[in-house]
């Protein structure tokens, strides 16, 4: 599958958890009725929804769920979530930032928030999951608070990174093609710009943990 295709197919992906519950370590996507009303608001966080968007297309190797605390980047001098994101791709000059790949922001002590870059242009745009907002949104990458923070930025493609394979995550490089067609059908269809705007937490969707917090 082109590289082209895999990207429009990581946005799509992304796309398709706008809206999600934030959550510390959940791992179940939003889902919508016909109409794009929320029946179950799923829960993740930061670092679960990068994951779980490569791993679905096959992008990235299984990653266990071993706990973490929400706090981690405060108390710990370990580089976790960077560590398991070099792991799995490698990192490249920000100017090099394409849709599809991702952003890591240092948070208190490591870098310890990330998203998916989904747009470049004059604005660069990415989709997280955000505590303060309670749930995954799509907002400019400096907007904010987000824009105090350093960024380092990655990339499953290119000669360094991994390459996806058969048996890799949910589906096989093979099927791959089917996936990116299906996401790309399902954010045409409820329209990413639009989900973006009724992505954020419904009052009945409290915070998962208070601002300050991990996002």
């Amino acid at each position: 599958m082109a590289v082209a295709s895999l990207r429009v197919a990581i946005v799509a992906e992304a796309c398709s958890w706008l809206g999600t519950r934030y959550e510390h370590m959940g791992r179940v996507k939003v889902v919508r009725d016909e109409t794009s009303k929320i029946i179950d608001s799923g829960g993740t966080d930061c670092g679960q929804l990068v994951y779980l968007v490569f791993y679905a297309l096959g992008l990235c190797k299984e990653l266990p769920l071993e706990y973490y605390p929400p706090d981690w980047h405060i108390h710990r001098d370990q580089d976790r979530y960077l560590s398991i994101v070099l792991e799995r791709a490698h990192e490249i000059d920000p100017s090099q930032a394409k849709p599809g790949d991702v952003v890591l922001y240092r948070w208190g002590r490591l870098y310890a928030h990330g998203g998916i870059v989904v747009e470049r242009g004059e604005y660069e745009t990415i989709i997280h999951a955000s505590s303060p907002d309670g749930a995954v949104v799509k907002t400019r990458a400096d907007a904010g608070r987000l824009g105090r923070l350093k960024r380092r930025y990655f990339s499953v493609f290119g000669a360094s990174a991994p390459k996806a394979k058969p048996g890799v995550g949910p589906v096989g490089h093979a099927d791959q093609m089917d996936v990116a067609a299906g996401v790309q059908r399902r954010s045409q269809g409820s329209g990413c710009d639009r989900m973006s705007e009724v992505g954020r937490a419904r009052p009945d969707q409290p915070h998962a943990m208070p601002e300050g917090s991990r996002t």
